[in-house]
């Protein structure tokens, strides 16, 4: 049995027909519709890159803020975040090192108790820095806090701040002296 041929149908006409599958005004009509709802998408992403890239600029500015405030409010503070990214950084290479090695032997570097050791202290390094930041934004927010209010009594809360700050992190330093010169020994 043979299949019934089927006419072809004229294409639509109008180029705006052609696009959306209709022809005369209505084709035109959808089209039109069509563009403006990509234009309002479009214009849409636009504003959010804008808003994005406004908050970006803040964060970066704020971010200026508190560095400038860690150097010249919370020096020790600063100085002992800057020593624990340095051993952090000794940390990670020895313990990368120690790892080619001990692979290199055909053995499990998770096993080795060493390398599970400094794995730990590594963590440890890493949470201590998160808290030193976060001690240096705390007492950063309790300046801008002060700066902004005319109420005095926010000094005290400032000043109470940097002093537990200064506190943390000479007990930072002191707790990773220790460490720094066990790996400087080591070389």
């Amino acid at each position: 049995m043979t299949d019934p041929i089927v006419p072809k149908q004229p294409p639509p006409r109008g180029c705006f027909g052609k696009l959306v599958g209709c022809s005369g005004l209505i084709g035109a009509v959808i089209a039109g519709l069509m563009l403006i709802g990509m234009f309002t998408d479009w214009n849409e992403e636009r504003e959010l890159d804008k808003a994005e890239q406004a908050q970006a600029e803040k964060t970066a500015e704020l971010q200026e803020d508190l560095d400038a405030f860690s150097r010249s409010h919370a020096p020790e503070m600063r100085q002992a975040l800057d020593s624990l990214v340095q051993l952090e950084a000794l940390t990670q290479a020895r313990l990368d090192e120690l790892r080619r090695v001990l692979e290199g032997l055909g053995r499990v570097a998770e096993t080795d108790p060493d390398f599970q050791n400094w794995q730990e202290s590594l963590t440890k390094l890493h949470s201590d820095q998160e808290q030193l930041r976060n001690d240096i934004q705390d007492a950063f927010l309790a300046y801008r806090k002060y700066q902004l209010s005319p109420d005095s009594g926010l000094e005290n809360s400032y000043q109470d701040l940097i002093q537990q700050g200064r506190e943390a992190a000479e007990a930072t330093r002191s707790r990773y002296t220790q460490l720094r010169s066990e790996l400087e020994q080591q070389e």
